[in-house]
């Protein structure tokens, strides 16, 4: 399960099973190809808490661990 945020060029990707985050470029990459996470950290973090306040306000259900698993 993933969530994602865009803000004008600049699309994050948050991967709740791995923690992992994707950041892209949208104005040179549609594909999405190149992560750019650890090239422009600032934004990607400040997407990421954008995402997170954006989901708390409407209330969003967050996935659970499963534990048997």
């Amino acid at each position: 399960m993933e969530a994602d945020i865009l803000k004008g060029k600049w699309k994050l990707i948050y991967e709740f099973e791995t923690e992992k985050k994707h950041l892209y470029n949208l104005e040179e990459d549609l594909g999405e190809e190149d992560n750019l996470f650890q090239d422009y950290p600032e934004i990607g973090k400040s997407l990421l808490v954008e995402l997170e306040e954006s989901q708390k306000k409407v209330g969003a259900e967050m996935p659970q661990t499963n534990e048997n698993y």
